[in-house]
Formats: structure tokens, C-alpha cells, sequence
């Protein structure tokens, strides 16, 4: 046992944070802070508050996995015993195989119907806003067991419900994913989910639930029950996104915002810089949008200018300490438009582009809330934009109480820090 682990991604960057079991709030927060190493690379579980007896509450602690040991070979043993589990679990339990198929029969009719499915929720740790979305937004099928995703760390997924939106180049848009769980534990494979989904993951727990009751309507309404309609106050639906996403569902106000776009910095090898250029450009084409909203950039460093210098400097430091390793003498900016509403091409180009970065490519991403923003502290891994005195703060991930000097915080993470596992980072939101 162990009171404190080192997180395998953080904004620090690889194995470079430590946390204590005591810090974590709960199995969802485990699975966004996770995977979990010891100092000798040995895997860990976070385990919960577990009672000896009547009286004596068990701390949070973290425990070694079985075989544990071996970086990341013992990672690939643990990915690949969770997800023969996972399949022998669906393919055995009753309750998974009745409620996949009422909720998938109820998403059905909801998105002939044009109907909507709402989701929000408030993550101090990320933003001083809430982040919200509509589960159904621009959706067109329901893809109910069959749908599956390549993931970045060699392995295949299967999502329960896969929600898709109008094709591209003949392939429909992925735009989230229902997973129905029979348990919440904070699995290394949810885990590494939860960061490889370029798309809002939803879980739904099962735990508890009789056979007998399980229909349409029930589906639907655990799906949507919150802790303060919940009979029990528990909520039993979480949401999970890559920190990418919060860039497209936060609800900060937009007068705070200063303009309507955003940018992303984004450090990829000279073969996928030009590949995912050319990518992006035919994302646009497809569309529909205009130059005005989406904006390329290859920026390359002139070694013999100062300010080249210096702007790579400043817009690496936003992606990450690693991002020499990723590309030192070029990368590309995305300049985009803000999703507002949180639909249409716009909307679905914003979520393509993470399901390109999750997916496809080892890429290392900061996030500009907007133009001109420049990081003052580039030793510190959440760098600050400083706001007029008069004006309100807005907080931008990592955005938590701030200061009576009026800053606000902006995103930086890893889309995608990759070793030879493939395994991606940059931690997303766990629900709440």
C-alpha cells in the first residue's frame, strides 16, 4: 500500500506529479487523474474509503496491480485483462444486454424526434464555469455494439452506444459514446479512455438495478438524473472529456473572451505536419466554412530571428516542456471560430480535429484563448493571461479560485504523449 503515486500524464508532463489516495475525490476523479505509477514504475490501483468495521473507516490508498511491474509491458498485460472482462461482462450479464438495447431503442427515437439530451456539470479543479453540451447535438445514428474505434494504444473499442453525425469522405463523424457499467472502479483501461475519446464519453452505472425494471423510460431518465432529482441524491451518470473538448463546452461568458476565436498550437513530426495540414484542409472543404473561421498556419522558426526565437519559445512553452522532442523548427497554429451554438460545422470540426489528434497522431497541443496570448511563466505548467482590474475573471482549465489580482488561467495539455505503447495523455473531465 501506498499513500501517494506519481499520475503517468499531467500538465508537468510524464511521471513528473505526484498525488496523494487522500486528494482524490472519487472512482470518477481516479479515472481522470489516472493511470497511477509507483516510483519504482510499478502499476497502481486508487483504492476507495473502505470501512474494517462498523466504526473504523479505511483511508484511500493505492494499491499494486497484480504483476504489476515492467513499465510498459505491464501495462499492456492489465489493458488486455480488462478488456477480455469487459467482454466476457456484457456478453454474460442480462441487465447490460436488456438496458444497451432499451437505451439504444430510446436515443433512436429521441434523435428522430430532433429531441435533445442535456448535460452539465461544474469541475473546480478545470473551470470556474460550468461545462455543458447536448449529448445529441448534430447525431443522425445510433449505433447500438458494432461501432468501433482504434485506439492510440494499439487496442480496439467497442463502445455500447456509439453516436455518429453526418458523413465525411463517406465515414460518419463520431460524436460521443454511452458505456453502461456494472461496476465504477477506476479501471486502467477507463482510464486511458477517458484520455484516447476525442468525443464526450458518457457512463452510465447499472449497479443496483433490477431487470425488471429497466425500460425506455428508465434508461432515459438514469441517463439524465442528476443528485438533485436523484431518489437517493447519488448521480449515477458521469461525463468524461478530453481536456481539448473544454475548449468547445465551457460556458464562460463570451463578453469575457475578448474576441470570437481561439487558437491551438499544435507540434506533430515533419510527416504529419504536412499530412495533417492537408487533413485539416479538406475537414474545411467539407464543411462548408470559410476562411474567416478556420485559419492555418505552418509557422517555421527563422533560427536568425530573435522574435522567431522567441515566439517559439513562448507558443512551445504553452504546449508542453516535451515540445522539442515533438517538432523543433516547425508546427501549425489553428485559428477557429468558437462553436457557438454548440452545433453545426463549426461544432463538428472543433470535434474532429481532437478525434485527429486523440486518434491518429502523436501530437503535443496548447491551447490560446485567444490571439496575442503570451506565457510570462513558462516554468510553471498553467500559465497565466492578466486581466484590467475592472474587468471579471475568467478562468480557462485549471481555472480555480483566483486571486484578487484579477488572472485568469488558460488550457494547456497533451493531446496525445506518446512512447512506444502509444499511450495517450492529456487528462479530461470526470463527471460529477
Amino acid at each position: 500500500m501506498a499513500d501517494t503515486a506519481l499520475r503517468v500524464f499531467s500538465f508537468h508532463g510524464l511521471l513528473a506529479e505526484k498525488i496523494g489516495a487522500i486528494n482524490i475525490k472519487s472512482r470518477a476523479d481516479a479515472r481522470k487523474r489516472g493511470p497511477f505509477m509507483g516510483e519504482n514504475n510499478d502499476l497502481l490501483l486508487w483504492v476507495n474509503w473502505t470501512r474494517r468495521d462498523a466504526a473504523v473507516r479505511r483511508r484511500p490508498y493505492f494499491r499494486q496491480y497484480p504483476a504489476s511491474s515492467g513499465g510498459e509491458r505491464a501495462f499492456a498485460r492489465q489493458l488486455q485483462t480488462e478488456i477480455t472482462q469487459r467482454e466476457t461482462a456484457r456478453s454474460e450479464s442480462p441487465i447490460h444486454k436488456k438496458a444497451k438495447e432499451a437505451l439504444g431503442a430510446c436515443l433512436k427515437k429521441l434523435v428522430a424526434d430532433g429531441r435533445s439530451v442535456p448535460w452539465c456539470y461544474k469541475d473546480d479543479q478545470a473551470s470556474d464555469f460550468p461545462i455543458s453540451g447536448n449529448l445529441l447535438s448534430d447525431v443522425k445514428e445510433v449505433v447500438v455494439d458494432t461501432y468501433s474505434l482504434k485506439m492510440p494504444f494499439g487496442m480496439t473499442y467497442r463502445p455500447d452506444v456509439a453516436l455518429l453525425g453526418d458523413k465525411i469522405k463517406n465515414q460518419r463523424v463520431f460524436l460521443g459514446a454511452i458505456e453502461l457499467e456494472l461496476s465504477h472502479e477506476a479501471e486502467l483501461l477507463k482510464c486511458l479512455l477517458c484520455k484516447a475519446t476525442g468525443a464526450p464519453l458518457m457512463s452510465m452505472d447499472l449497479h443496483g438495478a433490477d431487470e425488471n425494471d429497466i425500460t425506455e423510460e428508465w434508461c432515459l431518465a438514469r441517463l439524465t438524473e442528476t443528485t438533485t432529482d436523484s431518489a437517493d441524491g447519488l448521480r449515477r451518470n458521469y461525463v468524461y472529456l478530453h481536456n481539448m473538448l473544454y475548449s468547445v463546452f465551457s460556458d464562460a461568458p463570451l463578453d469575457l473572451l475578448e474576441d470570437n476565436q481561439h487558437q491551438f498550437v499544435i507540434f506533430v513530426s515533419d510527416d504529419d505536419i504536412k499530412k495533417l495540414w492537408d487533413w485539416l484542409l479538406e475537414l474545411q472543404k467539407s464543411l462548408g466554412l470559410s476562411d474567416a473561421d478556420v485559419r492555418l498556419q505552418k509557422v517555421r522558426l527563422n533560427p536568425k530571428e530573435k522574435t522567431s526565437v522567441a515566439m517559439f519559445e513562448n507558443e512551445g512553452s504553452i504546449a508542453g516542456p516535451s515540445w522539442r522532442e515533438h517538432n523543433d523548427h516547425q508546427y501549425l497554429r489553428v485559428t477557429l471560430t468558437r462553436p457557438q451554438p454548440k452545433s453545426g460545422p463549426l461544432y463538428r470540426y472543433h470535434l474532429v480535429l481532437v478525434n485527429l489528434l486523440t486518434l491518429h497522431f502523436d501530437a503535443l497541443v496548447g491551447y490560446k484563448v485567444g490571439h496575442g496570448e503570451k506565457n510570462y511563466d513558462s516554468a510553471n505548467p498553467i500559465w497565466v493571461r492578466k486581466k484590467d482590474s475592472s474587468s471579471s475573471v475568467m478562468g480557462i482549465n485549471s481555472m480555480v479560485s483566483l486571486t484578487c489580482r484579477r488572472r485568469s488561467r488558460a488550457w494547456r495539455f497533451d493531446t496525445h504523449w506518446s512512447d512506444s505503447l502509444g499511450l495517450c495523455a492529456g487528462s479530461p473531465r470526470t463527471g460529477c
